[in-house]
C-alpha cells in the first residue's frame, strides 16, 4: 500500500470519528431536553377550585358558592407546586360567580359587585412567606391590599384558606346595598343582613407548561359542583 492510499485511509477514519462525537453530543443535548421536560420542569399553576361562604348574620348561616372561571400564570421556570403557586398572577372575572340559584347569583353580581370599581374582575398576586403562611396582593374595587391566608399541600394540591373583610377593599357600601335589596326577602327567614367576612378556599395544582409572559394567563373553567 502507497503513502498516498494510507494518508486517504487517515482521513476517512478522522472523518468518521469526528462525526460520530458531533452526532452523539447532539444526540445528548437532545436527550437532556426531552428528559428535563418528562421530569416536569416547566411547570404551570392551574386553579381547579375556588369556594367562597359568606355568613347571614344573626345565626351565622354559611351561604357558600364558587366562581366557574379563573386564569393564573406564573412567568419563573419552577420545579414543584409550591414555587409553581409563588408569585403567579391571577384573574377572576366576577360574572363567572355561581350558587346554584339563579336568582342568587343575578342580586350577588347586579347589586352588589357591579355597585363596585372595576368591577369585572377580582385580580391579583399570590405569595408564599413560608411552609403554611403567605398573602394574597388582592385588587378589588380600585383597591390593592394584602390578603393574609395560610395553605397545606396534599396530593400535590395546593390549598389555601383566607378570611376576607369586604369593608378592607371599600365594599361597605356596596354590601349595605346589597342588604337593602335583598331584605325583604331575608327578613322573611328572620336575617336582616350578611356579615362583612366571608371565607375564601382556593385550591391549585402543577400541570407541564412552558414559563408564559407577565401578560398570559392560563384560564381553566371549573365544573358545576367541581371541588364541593
Amino acid at each position: 500500500m502507497n503513502k498516498k492510499v494510507l494518508l486517504n485511509l487517515l482521513l476517512v477514519v478522522v472523518t468518521l470519528f469526528f462525526a460520530s462525537c458531533e452526532e452523539e453530543n447532539t444526540s445528548q443535548e437532545n436527550s437532556k431536553q426531552i428528559s428535563h421536560r418528562e421530569d416536569g420542569e416547566f411547570l404551570q399553576p392551574r386553579i381547579t377550585n375556588i369556594t367562597w361562604t359568606a355568613f347571614k348574620t344573626e345565626e351565622n348561616i354559611p351561604l357558600s358558592g364558587i366562581f366557574k372561571k379563573s386564569c393564573i400564570s406564573n412567568s419563573n421556570t419552577v420545579t414543584d407546586i409550591k414555587s409553581a403557586v409563588n408569585g403567579s398572577k391571577f384573574s377572576v372575572p366576577v360574572s363567572s360567580l355561581f350558587t346554584d340559584h339563579e336568582v342568587r347569583d343575578f342580586r350577588i353580581v347586579n347589586y352588589f359587585f357591579k355597585m363596585l370599581d372595576d368591577t369585572e374582575a377580582l385580580s391579583g398576586y399570590i405569595y408564599l412567606d413560608d411552609d403554611t403562611t403567605g398573602f394574597i396582593e388582592l385588587k378589588a374595587n380600585g383597591v390593592t391590599k394584602d390578603l393574609p391566608f395560610t395553605y397545606e399541600i396534599q396530593d400535590s394540591k395546593f390549598k389555601l384558606t383566607a378570611m376576607m373583610n369586604v369593608s378592607d377593599w371599600g365594599m361597605k357600601s356596596s354590601l349595605d346595598y346589597f342588604i337593602s335589596r335583598t331584605y325583604r326577602e331575608h327578613s322573611k327567614y328572620g336575617v336582616s343582613g350578611v356579615d362583612e367576612e366571608v371565607e375564601v378556599e382556593v385550591e391549585i395544582t402543577a400541570d407541564p407548561g412552558v414559563p408564559q409572559d407577565e401578560d398570559e394567563d392560563d384560564c381553566n373553567t371549573q365544573e358545576e359542583g367541581e371541588g364541593n
